[in-house]
């Protein structure tokens, strides 16, 4: 899988420039001082879809092959939260992208990897795709991610999206980082470039040093939201 400091371009929903301005404007302005390219995706104009992480494809190797996982999270089954799934096939149709599509369940937040290629993922998986026996599901996740190894990180159920970004953060040294809250761990990485959350709190230079520290050859930029 595609680590993060071989990334090079982000795409963003159209909702965070339409429905968050300020945080769009600062976070796009840290991407131009910082020279990363980013682009928008199409038809995610509702508030909605704003998450887009967790619904669109995984890049998992440096050809740019992309795999595309079911969007279906039990948090969403509700058919009042059925305006969250956006069109994804619409999607990818006009960004000109041809995912390989697999019928297994799974959000972008639930995937991190490490510099070695080790992907980690909270055990929620299992709950999410029952129907399919766990060892078969272990494979297939290695395989279509394109790693040797996964580590199943326990789900913390007082966190209903399972999501392991916002549990912890792989730091280049191998070292995992879990002593911050959810929104600093959460960062963007581009390359060698970090781009973090600033909450306007007595936390944020904490977590800020925390951060750089973690990854000495990073430039961290915190975003103010």
């Amino acid at each position: 899988m595609l680590h993060d400091s071989q990334t090079d371009l982000v795409f963003l929903p159209m909702a965070l420039r339409l429905h968050f301005p300020s945080l769009y404007k600062s976070l796009t302005e840290a991407f131009d001082f910082a020279q990363v390219k980013y682009q928008g995706i199409p038809d995610t104009r509702s508030k909605k879809h704003l998450w887009a992480r967790d619904y669109m494809p995984i890049t998992v190797d440096t050809k740019g092959g992309m795999e595309l996982f079911e969007y279906n999270p039990d948090y969403l089954h509700a058919p009042q939260y059925a305006e969250y799934k956006p069109d994804i096939a619409f999607i990818m149709d006009e960004m000109g992208i041809t995912p390989f599509h697999h019928h297994i369940i799974v959000d972008g937040g639930n995937i991190l990897t490490d510099k070695k290629g080790g992907v980690y993922m909270t055990d929620k998986v299992f709950l999410e795709n029952a129907h399919i026996p766990r060892k078969e599901l272990i494979n297939s996740l290695k395989q279509i991610l394109n790693t040797r190894s996964i580590h199943f990180v326990h789900w913390d159920k007082s966190d209903m999206y399972g999501h392991v970004d916002g549990m912890m953060a792989l730091a280049d040294d191998g070292s995992i980082i879990t002593d911050l809250s959810w929104e600093y761990l959460n960062f963007l990485r581009i390359g060698n470039k970090i781009f973090m959350a600033q909450l306007n709190k007595p936390s944020d230079e904490p977590a800020l040093k925390r951060i750089r520290e973690a990854f000495p050859n990073c430039i961290v930029y915190p975003i103010k939201y």
